[in-house]
């Protein structure tokens, strides 16, 4: 509902004769003077009730707004939620939102672009399904050709020996002959007897015997057979100093060759690590001891430069210790800059709202990107009496206080003749 304006008071001083105390009590003076503040608390406590209420926000008038419906601030809202929801071609909320120009796409609302975007995919669609067939058709046949004409004599391989070729093929016929050679062997069928082939292998097993020795005077406690105490000696870690390889720290255990390996695989990769994190002058060939010198060299270093900006350090702490007082380091006067476009403030004026800054801004210049003449200028270190808070247009028409900041924004209203327009800006604390 309407606000309603507050009634004249009851109770009016220029209305009362100069001795009104002729006329009334100390007590009615007193309540007549008090009714004034009484029936204006009640009017304010009505109003405060009103805005607070849901029907708040159409007590509000406000002035109108492009393309936005109503003259309070409850029936624009609505309008603009209506807009966004709206299904309606040509006037969805789609075509309500605008967006920045895309590559390859046409239109400035999200509708116009989506259409443009649909146009472009239908567009496509056929020759790129036809292009897709037309690669797996070519793909089909390649492989159905490739596995037809498949032979051994066609397949590379290494050789295995000299004179068995480099296929498949030549390699089946090289093993063939092989295995031929094997079953008829170098002597002539025949020469060999029963009784000559016994003898032979009769004496073959002596002499092996004579270059084995004695078993019985092995030391292992298996003397059974040579491979029996030889995986007995192989297994007794104790005997060759070596303890029990179960025991390693290792991941393989296999050997101690293998440990070892695996201990100078790991040791070399934590070097290359360190020289790849760290960079130069520390390189991957480098022995632990000059990583360690070249580390503490940088440290030594950090921690001078440190000092010499203010930061006292050493060399002697952590890196993580000397790292955080970077941040410490005074780098000088903050400053921001950027081009941010104007709110329609109404009655042809502009507002620009900047935030983020970081930090609260002393020095502030605007200018209208499309006209240099439109100038604001915001100093509090100028050497003036007061701060320096001004907006020009066109050389004239000066306005002043339109700035406002505080840590991490500022703002600047009226800006004649700027609504909607690009502002170029700059700040420093």
């Amino acid at each position: 509902m309407p606000l309603s304006p507050m009634q004249d008071f009851t109770f009016k001083h220029s209305e009362q004769v100069d001795a009104i105390y002729t006329q009334y009590t100390a007590q009615q003076i007193k309540a007549l003077f008090d009714s004034r503040g009484e029936e204006l608390r009640i009017a304010l406590n009505l109003l405060i009730t009103a805005l607070n209420s849901t029907e708040g926000a159409s007590n509000i008038g406000t002035n109108t707004i492009q393309d936005i419906d109503g003259t309070t601030i409850q029936e624009m809202l609505k309008s603009i939620r209506d807009k966004l929801k709206s299904k309606t071609d040509s006037g969805s909320g789609a075509d309500f939102v605008h967006a920045t120009a895309i590559e390859g796409l046409a239109g400035e609302s999200v509708q116009a672009i989506l259409e443009s975007l649909k146009g472009l995919v239908d567009g496509n669609k056929s020759a790129l399904e036809t292009s897709i067939d037309s690669v797996q058709t070519n793909l089909d046949s390649k492989i159905n050709t490739s596995i037809a004409g498949v032979k051994a004599s066609n397949i590379s391989a290494d050789p295995i020996a000299v004179g068995s070729g480099n296929t498949v093929q030549a390699q089946l016929i090289w093993l063939l002959s092989q295995i031929a050679v094997a079953a008829t062997g170098s002597i002539p069928d025949g020469t060999l007897t029963e009784a000559k082939l016994a003898q032979a292998l009769v004496d073959k097993i002596n002499k092996s015997l004579s270059n084995i020795g004695v078993l019985t005077t092995l030391s292992t406690e298996d003397k059974s057979s040579l491979v029996n105490a030889l995986n007995e000696h192989s297994a007794d870690g104790t005997a060759h100093g070596i303890g029990n390889k179960a025991t390693l720290l290792t991941t393989n255990k296999t050997s101690i060759v293998a440990a070892l390996n695996e201990l100078f695989t790991n040791a070399n990769n934590l070097k290359a690590d360190w020289a790849s994190v760290v960079g130069s002058p520390l390189v991957s060939g480098d022995t632990s001891a000059q990583l360690k010198s070249k580390t503490q060299t940088i440290k030594n270093a950090l921690a001078t430069n440190l000092t010499a900006k203010g930061q006292s350090s050493v060399g002697t702490e952590t890196l993580t210790a000397l790292v955080n007082k970077v941040l410490n380091v005074n780098t000088g006067k903050k400053w921001a800059m950027g081009t941010t476009k104007a709110f329609d403030n109404g009655n042809y004026t502009g507002l620009l709202y900047v935030t983020g800054l970081g930090f609260r801004p002393r020095n502030i210049i605007a200018q209208r990107a499309r006209f240099s003449t439109n100038t604001a200028i915001y100093s509090a270190d100028a050497p003036y009496t007061s701060v320096l808070n001004k907006f020009a247009q066109n050389g004239s028409a000066d306005v002043n206080s339109v700035f406002s900041v505080g840590d991490g924004w500022f703002q600047a209203t009226p800006l004649t003749g700027m609504q909607n327009e690009d502002i170029n800006w700059f700040a420093t604390e």
